[in-house]
């Protein structure tokens, strides 16, 4: 892999403070097509991917608000029964011992992170385990896997040396890229990839046969040991992902030094000249807009069921024009997007208010929230990027009963709103809570990560900057966060002082 010059990807200050935003000169203004991600990184035909990908995902149902059918319940059965019968044949077929010894770091010639998926996010949570390994073994292989929507985040970083192309697993042209990875040789797969267990699992096995295979709990223990040497007794909605691969890390290799609580916030590498590039359009930006600082504000999510609304979005615009003279809001959105999010900023009319053009260039969209003082979004994604760039995030979730503990911001400032009550649209999210919150974000009135809803949150020490020097097992332990597997497969609160002392760490 192609690794240019790039920089640390530490977070800025604020654009008007210590950050040098060097000014455009209109002649040298770079084009439509230099403003793209070089083909070397993504293709035409990626590019067509993503928006196809994306445009049938905002057409589908939201898995959270669906009831499923009796025709895929029924298949769900009996996917079942057929689980136990081929993993009866796995157990005559595999076999991997429970370590009982840990790999040394600087022994470890390869180290394999399996991403909990292909999205954006989902590599992103992935970050801190190749840092964490490269620190202690600069020299230790590390291999992964990327997809047209995740490998634009990672192609300028040096840390991760081997990378194979997975789309899906019903797309067989990944089947030469695992083959490839078995014969580049790991000692050690860590799959992040919670939500099918099975299918990696036996990637994890002939990827790497005699090596050492960790994943995460689930409810189906008593068959997932069977492809697995160890398992951690974690719940995925226990705490931060990147922190729940760490720990996974840990159970197979000996880090020498605790992994810390800042070693579970990602950094991005960038190249020099994607920075510069974007700093200069933010320059100009802000120039013809009359302001000295902006809000990063996007209001696309996974599935339009979760998004905000642009009515809302643009009724808080009004609010923030008129409270913050010299702020201005810069939207964003998906190449595909673009223009129904543009024509509404038009027929807006306010100042101070534009539309933020990045590429398919990941990267860039990521300087955006870096060089912003504050995230707006109902998307994951843009949670992410808040946490790499060290921004106050103000996320708006879907589902008030339920807070996804893995996707929450990350040792940032920062408030999660929902409905009043499930089923309820996220439009019902009043305009004055979502501005009350910005308030308190933007003014320093509210500085930790919070990990409930509402304006008044809580904010549990797993999650915060302040407890950045403490290694991320003890700030596990004492947290009421997490929740672990019982030997029946229910998963409980770790603090439950009934239950934890059955469960096995």
């Amino acid at each position: 892999m192609s690794n240019p010059r790039v920089s640390s990807g530490q977070p800025s200050t604020p654009l008007e403070a210590s950050v040098e935003i060097k000014p455009v000169d209109q002649e040298a203004e770079p084009n439509a097509s230099e403003m793209e991600i070089g083909p070397r990184i993504l293709t035409e035909r990626d590019r067509r991917y993503i928006d196809r990908y994306t445009v049938r995902t905002r057409r589908g149902v939201d898995k959270h608000t669906e009831n499923l059918p009796l025709n895929v319940r029924i298949r769900r059965g009996i996917e079942s029964v057929n689980r136990r019968l081929v993993y009866k044949i796995l157990e005559r077929t595999f076999h991997n011992p429970p370590i009982t010894k840990r790999i040394p770091i600087e022994k470890a010639r390869g180290i394999f992170i399996v991403p909990i998926g292909p999205a954006i996010g989902d590599m992103v949570v992935a970050l801190p385990l190749f840092h964490a390994i490269r620190r202690r073994n600069p020299s230790c292989r590390i291999g992964t896997l990327i997809s047209e929507r995740s490998k634009g985040l990672v192609y300028s970083d040096p840390a991760i040396t081997h990378t194979y192309h997975f789309r899906n697993k019903d797309d067989v042209r990944h089947y030469p890229e695992i083959a490839r990875a078995r014969h580049d040789g790991f000692d050690v797969v860590i799959n992040m990839n919670l939500n099918r267990m099975s299918e990696f699992g036996l990637i994890s096995n002939f990827i790497s046969p005699k090596g050492f295979k960790v994943a995460s709990s689930h409810a189906r223990n008593d068959l997932y040991r069977i492809i697995y040497n160890h398992l951690l007794p974690y719940d995925r909605n226990s705490m931060h992902l990147s922190q729940l691969g760490l720990e996974m890390l840990g159970a197979a290799v000996e880090l020498g030094t605790p992994a810390k609580q800042w070693e579970s916030a990602p950094r991005l590498a960038i190249p020099e000249h994607i920075r510069g590039r974007i700093q200069g359009a933010i320059s100009k930006e802000l120039s013809q807009l009359d302001a000295d600082w902006y809000i990063h504000f996007n209001p696309q999510a996974r599935n339009p069921s979760r998004e905000w609304g642009l009515d809302n979005a643009f009724e808080f615009a009004r609010k923030f024009s008129e409270r913050y003279e010299r702020g201005a809001i810069f939207f964003t959105a998906s190449p595909v997007q673009r223009p129904a999010v543009e024509e509404h900023i038009r027929r807006l009319g306010l100042s101070r208010v534009c539309f933020f053009p990045t590429s398919y260039d990941l990267l860039e969209l990521s300087l955006v929230s870096e060089y912003s003082r504050l995230i707006v979004t109902p998307d994951t994604s843009a949670i992410h990027f808040g946490t790499l760039s060290g921004k106050p995030t103000l996320v708006l979730w879907s589902d008030p009963e339920f807070l996804p503990m893995e996707w929450l911001p990350l040792q940032v400032p920062s408030i999660n709103l929902a409905p009043e009550r499930r089923g309820m649209p996220v439009p019902t999210i009043p305009v004055e809570t979502v501005w009350q919150a910005a308030q308190k974000l933007l003014d320093g009135a509210w500085t930790q990560t919070a990990t409930t809803y509402g304006l008044e949150p809580e904010a549990d020490p797993l999650y915060q900057a302040s407890t950045g020097s403490e290694s991320l097992s003890s700030l596990i332990a004492r947290s009421a966060v997490p929740r672990v597997f019982t030997k029946d497969g229910i998963s409980v609160p770790l603090s439950s002082p009934t239950i934890a002392p059955h469960v096995i760490l």
